[in-house]
């Protein structure tokens, strides 16, 4: 019999738990994993009040143990060798040891669909035969990516052949407890002659806890898988304990819990795969504690928890869409994969199963900002995932690669460590395109704008914008940057605190004076309460520049020392000129900035061009200027 276990705490969070039991006259056994443990429980105590025997214990083992079933499509019918009697279906013996061959093919049902057993392990065995020798030759191989398997046996004479199929891989263990082995599931034996065939095809049904367990195999094998294809080098190992009262990792026991009710769910099982991860390649330094998907992190827990703990939650839910939608093609038919869409369950005051899904494409409901788990795994499909029709704001599309191997390179602990370590190395965000993407999940300064008016080289404009970020944690320091049409930089002005900025005269000339026809203007944003985070990017503001606006300098003179003077207009423009003297009464003057003297002029030479006034184009202030009118 099965039972579940609700309690509902003060906090409305509903804790469910399966239990199972077996009645035997007066006799109740428990037992929280499964009701096949609850059997075993149930034999060993049969068997140490001799209610049964020795051989009706080992009888029933074996029977618990042989759970696969034939696939009844399948021919196991021995084939002919060179040893086969058709008269008594045995072999004779054979002089010297003959190759043999085992082969078959393995794999398990959801309850609608069959499913390959990929890349899990296999025991081959058949007892000696020897007088007085109760062994087993065995060896092992691995299922393929069809599930298929085969081996060469040396005998020399007829053996009796068991299949065995265990829920490992070969960087994967599952199974109850840390006690425990693997689950297993082993075949009736077949009879394999010297020289000849003999073929196994059996199925896991999802009908026991047994069961279940390769299924949750299938998703750690596959995980591991990815991250092979990804690194070029070995997974690491990883136990899982199954089932279990929650789904977790344990970074102390290095194991991860799975619950029975999330044996088919393989979000939930390579998000937690994804969470050893982090602890493998330390690419996380998460508290732990509560957590829901598309809330705050931050108010919850304060800046510095909710960062780490958003971004240790964030990037595994990330990670477990990746897995099965790059082996899409190999997985088809299994629920709930291959999609852009996290799958899981809760439980209702009623403790009943419910159903829920949050979509990483379009996260409809969810907290904004570097606190949210939600906007930071929508944020890393963004970067992912293909251009999108329908998000103006999505022009990015990274591989499976770059988007593993940047965060495992990263080290980084928090989204803001990472997002850092991306632009520095593998995207800058001088294109506009990350800025873009931030700028829809909370992560960026938003509504950037110019003072209105025409924009004029004689007056600097002011900018002003919102400081963005989470609520809980707004942004406070802030910079502009000024990029030319080929997104190269021009100018990034001091941090300020302000959301206002007007630039100087000397700092408007430089970005007006800039070989482009447009400026791309982006305001990067810092929030410097500790953790500091940032730099966030903000969506860029084109501005045109006017072209071939012409302006006439009136300039002021002011004298410099006998020789010179200073001429400045109010556009900025000066520059220093050799006086021009004329003759008045019985000495000279200058006719610009009204210098006089009686005493002899000595000119130092030619400074510059000696102009009332100069009419010229806006063009940069390196090339020469056209005088238009001079004297």
């Amino acid at each position: 019999m099965s039972l579940k276990l609700i309690v509902k705490l003060s906090d409305d969070n509903v804790l469910v738990s399966n239990v199972y039991g077996y009645q035997s006259n007066e006799l109740y056994f428990f037992s929280y994993a499964s009701d096949e443990n609850v059997d075993l429980l149930y034999y060993d105590y049969a068997l140490r009040t001799n209610t049964i025997s020795n051989e009706e214990y080992e009888e029933l083992l074996i029977e618990k143990s042989c759970l696969a079933e034939e696939k009844k499509y399948v021919s196991n019918e021995i084939q002919q060798d060179p040893f086969y009697d058709s008269n008594n279906q045995a072999s004779v013996l054979a002089y010297e040891p003959v190759a043999s061959y085992v082969s078959g093919n393995w794999s398990w049902h959801d309850g609608n669909n069959y499913h390959p057993l990929k890349n899990t392990l296999v025991n081959i065995s058949y007892p000696r035969n020897a007088p007085g020798d109760s062994a087993y030759v065995s060896c092992s191989t691995y299922t393929d990516e069809n599930g298929d398997f085969s081996a060469t046996l040396w005998i020399t004479e007829s053996v009796e052949v068991q299949v065995q199929v265990r829920s490992e891989g070969k960087t994967t263990l599952v199974r109850k407890n840390s006690l425990s082995s693997s689950y297993s599931s082993t075949t009736p034996s077949k009879t394999l002659n010297p020289g000849g065939s003999v073929s196994f095809d059996y199925y896991l049904p999802n009908t026991s806890t047994t069961f279940k367990a390769f299924q949750v195999g299938q998703a750690l094998i596959m995980g591991g898988r990815y991250v092979e294809a990804m690194t070029g080098t070995t997974a690491p190992k990883a136990t899982c304990h199954f089932p279990k009262s929650n789904n977790q990792y344990s970074s102390f026991w290095d194991a991860i819990d799975i619950t029975e009710e999330a044996h088919n769910y393989w979000d939930i099982i390579l998000h937690e795969y994804g969470h050893k991860l982090q602890d493998h390649f330390k690419i996380d330094d998460s508290p732990g504690g509560s957590h829901i998907i598309n809330e705050d992190l931050i108010t919850k827990h304060g800046k510095d928890k909710g960062l780490r703990l958003a971004w240790g939650e964030g990037w595994p839910t990330f990670f477990s869409i990746l897995v099965t939608q790059y082996y899409g093609d190999e997985l088809r038919n299994i629920r709930q994969i291959n999609d852009n869409t996290y799958h899981s369950y809760t439980y209702n005051d009623d403790g009943e199963l419910e159903e829920w899904n949050f979509n990483l494409e379009t996260p409809s409901t969810h907290v904004e900002g570097e606190g949210c788990e939600a906007a930071i795994f929508a944020v890393l499909y963004d970067f992912y995932d293909f251009y999108s029709l329908n998000e103006s704001w999505d022009n990015v599309s990274f591989s499976h690669s770059t988007m593993f191997n940047a965060v495992i390179n990263s080290k980084a602990t928090t989204f803001s460590g990472f997002l850092n370590y991306f632009v520095n190395n593998y995207h800058s965000a001088n294109d506009g395109k990350i800025g873009d993407i931030l700028s829809q999940y909370g992560m960026s300064p938003t509504n950037l704008r110019v003072s209105n008016g025409t924009l004029s080289y004689t007056t600097p404009p002011t900018f002003f914008w919102e400081a963005g970020g989470p609520t809980s944690c707004s942004y406070n320091s802030f910079k502009l940057a000024f990029y030319n049409s080929n997104k190269s930089i021009i100018l990034t002005t001091e941090e300020q605190l302000d959301t206002t900025l007007t630039l100087s005269l000397e700092q408007w000339h430089q970005i007006w004076d800039s070989d482009t026809t447009s400026v791309f203007v982006m305001v990067i944003a810092y929030q410097t309460s500790k953790p500091s985070t940032g730099a966030y990017y903000s969506v860029q503001l084109e501005i045109s520049r006017p072209s071939n606006e012409t302006h006439v300098h009136n300039y002021t003179y002011t004298y410099t020392d006998v020789h010179t003077h200073k001429a400045s207009c109010a556009c900025g423009d000066s520059f220093q000129q050799v006086h021009y003297f004329i003759t008045e009464r019985l000495g000279q003057r200058c006719k610009y900035c009204r210098y006089y003297t009686e005493g002899p002029v000595i000119t130092p030479g030619i400074m510059s061009s000696n102009l009332i006034t100069k009419e010229v184009l806006y063009i940069p202030r390196k090339e020469t200027i056209n005088v238009i009118e001079s004297i």
